[in-house]
């Protein structure tokens, strides 16, 4: 029997939300509990959780975990939650660090030939994580920022090794960029530093929770200076594919 397809209604991070082409129900599929996966969705098979009967589901976006974070931005921002705005574009941008020190270090294509096997590839990404575990937005930004204003590469295994065990996870200081060329890349990394959505981050999860205005975050979310602008400029001078960086679970 082939099986109807069921009409997409909207994806974001964590769920596929369908209406089902027998009962018009609208079905929540959680990708963790119902769907066990968080790959992108082309095709598969479900059953709708009021009738019963099977459809399909697919289309799904296939964006990277830190844009899937901005896309939710927009509807929690009609629904004036604006403390999970926050919340998300701050995860959005930590997530984009992680990733972009990810592609430098490991995703490279370039580094394929660094590598002898996948098995030591997988270690030096064990090794990364266990270094900066626990890692918030200032450490890692500055991280990003070090590997953006200094060009660094790393034609070896060996000075990825070294690379890595030189971070300095406790940082929080601002890097001085003023002697960095071109200066367009200057401005976008004057403009990361700029960025001060950690610190209303942690005044909403400090114990008293505090809730912010429409106008304090509608900047991060729309404007020349937007969290999303900002990490694709970044992203651009980075040079980085982030078709080819794994998602997370």
């Amino acid at each position: 029997m082939v099986l109807k397809q069921g009409k997409t209604i909207r994806t974001d991070y964590e769920n596929f939300i369908a209406k089902c082409p027998h009962c018009r129900h609208r079905n929540i599929f959680n990708r963790r509990t119902d769907l066990l996966t968080c790959a992108p969705i082309s095709h598969q098979n479900v059953n709708c959780e009021k009738c019963g009967r099977s459809f399909f589901i697919g289309g799904d976006l296939a964006p990277t975990a830190w844009r899937y974070l901005i896309f939710d931005c927009y509807d929690l921002f009609k629904q004036k939650k604006y403390m999970a705005c926050i919340l998300n574009l701050c995860q959005a941008c930590e997530m984009f660090f992680l990733y972009a020190i990810e592609y430098i270090l490991i995703h490279k294509p370039e580094h394929d030939e660094l590598f002898e096997n996948l098995e030591q590839c997988n270690k030096f990404m064990e090794k990364l994580h266990k270094k900066i575990k626990g890692c918030t937005f200032v450490p890692l930004r500055n991280i990003v920022v070090d590997m953006c204003s200094n060009e660094k590469k790393f034609p070896s295994v060996k000075e990825i090794e070294d690379y890595i065990n030189a971070i300095n996870v406790t940082d929080c200081s601002t890097p001085d960029i003023s002697g960095i060329q071109p200066e367009e890349k200057r401005q976008y990394l004057k403009v990361l530093l700029d960025l001060k959505i950690y610190k209303t981050r942690n005044n909403v999860v400090h114990k008293y929770g505090y809730r912010p205005h429409r106008d304090e975050v509608f900047p991060f979310l729309n404007g020349e200076n937007s969290v999303k602008v900002i990490l694709l400029d970044v992203e651009k001078i980075m040079s980085i594919d982030d078709m080819i960086v794994p998602s997370p679970l």
